[in-house]
């Protein structure tokens, strides 16, 4: 009976050595994960703040370029503007230049009444 007992105990023994184990081996892991944690919070805190300073690099540019482009469409305004009024001009003074030429041609009798 008593070599049993210390065959039992030698048996509780070895499974309490086994568990010692398994729990330093858990805590290793656990140790483990909390440092990926830590790490992986780490990168999504760089990359939140590169996406916002990048958002806010986007929203300059796009507005300077909006500027720009707004500056550009005002020119060509101005162009087509001026290209109307000098089409208008050149009509006017083509009309005025053709009654010219028909009061000198009736004065010079090449023209046909």
């Amino acid at each position: 009976m008593l070599e049993q007992v210390a065959m039992e105990n030698s048996r509780l023994h070895l499974c309490i050595e086994r568990l010692k184990e398994e729990v330093v081996a858990v805590m290793a892991d656990q140790q483990r994960r909390a440092e990926d944690i830590e790490a992986l919070e780490t990168e999504r805190r760089e990359l939140c703040e590169l996406l916002l300073r990048s958002w806010a690099e986007d929203a300059s540019v796009t507005a300077e370029h909006s500027e720009q482009e707004h500056c550009v469409l005002h020119g060509l305004q101005e162009i087509v503007s001026r290209l109307q009024q000098r089409g208008r001009k050149v009509g006017s003074i083509s009309l005025r230049l053709g009654q010219e030429l028909g009061g000198l041609a009736c004065l010079f009798g090449t023209a046909k009444p």
